[in-house]
């Protein structure tokens, strides 16, 4: 992923690509690079770019920030607490979640982290504004802090929580009183010891939460494709009327390129599906925990 800039080329595998000749095309219009591979322009989604943007510290994996705004059931218009902004990747989900009139209120003590998070945020608000008519919500406060020693910097209850931290079980009990009952404060946690000392600590203390769910959410990639034959020609399905037919290349054991271009897929082609070779490893567990009112607890909201 790259910013276009026409003094700039890239060097890959398919041939150089001239930044000079993408400016002004559009999304969904295609070039061709030096060796003649044909390619699609377009902008990346938001799964992408938070993959591929300058990180500092690690960020939640997509498809974990994804659930976890199942989750949290964040709607627009809720005002939600970030623990842990990192390098703003679950910001922008959020952020896009809680829409125009929400808010999502960000914490994070490392002041580096903080700019980071704070750039990749308005670059993707700048980028947004290239190829849509509406703006980006600018619907975000950073705050420079430990949220478990400044939770007096929010006013009023909020909508729900996400927390990635190191120390979840202390994060929790912070956040609780912001929290209002029946809502829901997800968090991410990377290792299975973490999530069993936050459990832990809920029930020692007996904190006025449910865990409700501790889940680790599992991708599998596919490849579908259409078969063929060890010589590069295309496999027919069984009863087909192109089923066991060979050229005189196949027959002595080779075929030409010209031959293989001049296939067509057609509906007696057999396709081969199964699992991909790469897969998506673990990212991390989500622990979704429901705040309830109890008034046993002095100091929590009811």
């Amino acid at each position: 992923m790259w910013i276009l800039d026409e003094r700039r080329k890239v060097n890959s595998n398919h041939g150089m690509i001239l930044f000079e000749d993408i400016i002004g095309k559009n999304p969904g219009d295609t070039y061709i690079t030096s060796t003649g591979t044909e390619m699609i322009i377009r902008r990346p989604s938001l799964d992408e770019f938070t993959l591929y943007m300058k990180k500092i510290a690690a960020i939640p994996h997509p498809k974990n920030n994804n659930t976890a705004l199942c989750l949290m059931d964040v709607s627009p218009g809720d005002w939600v607490l970030e623990c842990g902004t990192g390098s703003g990747a679950m910001t922008l989900f959020l952020s896009r979640a809680v829409g125009v009139i929400g808010r999502v209120i960000s914490f994070d003590s490392k002041e580096d982290h903080l700019n980071r998070a704070k750039c990749n945020y308005r670059l993707w608000i700048d980028s947004w504004k290239l190829s849509h008519e509406t703006d980006w919500p600018d619907n975000v406060t950073f705050h420079h802090a430990d949220v478990i020693n400044a939770t007096d910097r929010v006013r009023h209850l909020l909508d729900g929580a996400f927390l990635d931290m190191l120390t979840p079980n202390l994060g929790l009990r912070a956040v609780l009183p912001l929290i209002k009952p029946g809502k829901v404060i997800t968090c991410h946690i990377v290792n299975m010891p973490q999530v069993v000392d936050l459990v832990a600590s809920i029930l020692k203390h007996q904190l006025p939460v449910i865990v409700e769910q501790v889940l680790e959410v599992d991708h599998r990639n596919w490849l579908v494709t259409p078969a063929r034959h060890y010589t590069g020609r295309l496999i027919h399905k069984p009863g087909s009327s192109s089923h066991g037919e060979t050229s005189s290349g196949e027959e002595q054991g080779s075929s030409t390129e010209e031959e293989e271009n001049v296939e067509q897929i057609t509906e007696d082609t057999a396709f081969l599906a199964r699992p991909a070779i790469t897969q998506d490893s673990h990212t991390g567990f989500l622990v979704k925990l429901r705040v309830y009112s109890d008034t046993r607890h002095k100091g929590f909201t009811t």
